[in-house]
Order: C-alpha cells, then structure tokens, then sequence
C-alpha cells in the first residue's frame, strides 16, 4: 500500500499491470492483478489495455 501511495505521488495515479510489476518488481501477472483488484477504485480498457485508477493518498 505503501509502495502506491509512493507510485501515486511520483508518477500518477493510473497505473497498467505490466507498470506496477515493474515498480514493485513482480514477476507475476496474477499477483498484480490482485493487488490492483484490492487497491484500485476503477479501471477503463480491456485486457491489456486496462488502465487501473488509484485512490487518492493522503
């Protein structure tokens, strides 16, 4: 939670899958999708144009 609370502030606060793998170095697509599942309060797009919004840290 923390790690997109920071990802939020320096980047955006949209993020793709394939991005917080990358941030967080996961390796899997699966554990990404929960996490973003979990977190995210909406997304737009299809598969693997799906962009996940995150809420907004205070």
């Amino acid at each position: 939670m923390r790690a997109l609370q920071d990802y939020s502030l320096l980047i955006g606060n949209t993020i793709t899958n394939q991005q917080l793998r990358s941030f967080l170095r996961l390796e899997s697509r699966m554990t990404a999708q929960r996490i973003l599942q979990d977190v995210a309060i909406g997304y737009k797009g299809n598969y693997r144009d799906r962009v996940y919004q995150l809420p907004v840290f205070l």
